[in-house]
């Protein structure tokens, strides 16, 4: 879809070519907000370049391209214990779980599960806590 990076005057919207179908295009910021208000998870740009395709005034409107996921439920209280591994000294995701480089941490197997869909998923290490803590999980 398009999105624009700041709200346009009504009546603005006149695109070119099969552009021109185009009825109404949304602030970038407030489409990812809903999303995240409305409850999923792992929210990724996947198209988002800087250069804007189409300029209305002093607005930019860019091809926006989102992926995200449904939170997977809780499954009967299993737990992982995961170690970010880098490049950043650490990250948070929308759960607020704050992951420090080479620590280890317990997470609900959903919340291993929903990172392990998104591209920072091969940037963890998981341990099967239910059998041997050295052995690394497998995705189920």
């Amino acid at each position: 879809m398009l999105t624009a990076d700041r709200p346009l005057a009504d009546g603005a919207l006149s695109l070119a070519g099969p552009a021109a179908r185009v009825k109404h295009v949304p602030v970038d910021h407030e489409l990812l907000n809903v999303l995240q208000e409305s409850q999923f998870a792992s929210v990724t740009l996947t198209t988002f370049r800087s250069a804007p395709c189409f300029r209305l005034g002093d607005a930019e409107l860019r091809e926006t391209m989102v992926v995200c996921q449904k939170p997977m439920a809780d499954l009967c209280g299993e737990v992982r214990v995961v170690v970010y591994k880098g490049p950043f000294q650490q990250v948070t995701d929308d759960e607020d779980r704050t992951f420090r480089r080479g620590e280890r941490m317990t997470i609900p197997l959903a919340a291993w599960e929903n990172l392990q869909g998104t591209p920072l998923g091969n940037q963890f290490v998981c341990f099967d806590v239910k059998t041997d803590t050295n052995a690394v999980c497998g995705v189920h």
